[in-house]
């Protein structure tokens, strides 16, 4: 019977597109997300939001921090996160299918403004440094930590589902990768390097990254 890794633990509805498919799986959290501690002077204008942990982090925060974010102008990666931030609340200026293309707009109509960056420990460089190179004002809030939890599986997966970079360097520590199929193209693009075959979800959300996989793994099934 095919079955699928996912390497973050799924609701009660992503498990059923699974079951559905008539598909296996197993699933368990390789990063553990610890948010941190929040503390705003001032009211923030323009926010950058590029992870779902990080907004979580900010739609779970105390009042005195929900306060300084109720006139916020959020720009945010994926239409997951956008979705959290928004079910709170909170207005969404822009949403990027990833942070170069958020870089890009931002550089593009958004340069004089002066941003906070709510992100992980692990965030990669990417947005940072377009912003900076453009002379665009930055200040960084680390809200959460991510630490990889390494573990080795003796099975055999037909496919692994991955949700962000650092969470396929920690599952290549310890195990090989036929098949990744990733929720983006920064994951992808850290797949390339440890899985045979890479293919990336239509969307970057958990459904997509579930519906790739079926997709691709029945096709599969099917050729002779």
């Amino acid at each position: 019977m095919v079955t699928l890794l996912s390497t973050k633990i799924l609701a009660p509805n992503q498990r059923e597109l699974l079951l559905n498919a008539h598909l296996s799986f197993v699933d368990f959290d390789i990063l553990k997300i610890e948010p941190q501690q929040l503390l705003l002077s001032q009211a923030v204008e323009d926010a950058i939001v590029t992870s779902q942990n990080a907004a979580r982090v900010l739609v779970l925060s105390p009042k005195l921090v929900q306060e300084s974010l109720k006139n916020t102008r959020f720009y945010t990666v994926g239409l997951k996160t956008a979705q959290i931030l928004k079910d709170a609340g909170f207005q969404i200026v822009e949403i990027a299918k990833n942070s170069e293309q958020l870089a890009q707009t931002i550089r593009a109509r958004f340069k004089e403004r002066t941003f906070t960056f709510f992100c992980g420990n692990t965030r990669r460089a990417e947005l940072p440094e377009h912003l900076h190179k453009a002379a665009i004002r930055l200040e960084e809030k680390i809200v959460y930590k991510a630490s990889p939890q390494s573990k080795k599986f003796e099975q055999a997966f037909d496919a692994v589902l991955f949700y962000s970079p650092l969470g396929v360097s920690a599952f290549a520590k310890s195990n090989s990768i036929d098949l990744a199929v990733c929720i983006g193209s920064t994951t992808a693009t850290e797949a390339q390097k440890h899985a045979t075959t890479v293919i990336t979800a239509n969307q970057t959300t958990v459904e997509s990254t579930i519906a790739k996989a079926v997709h691709y793994l029945k096709n599969t099934a099917t050729q002779p």
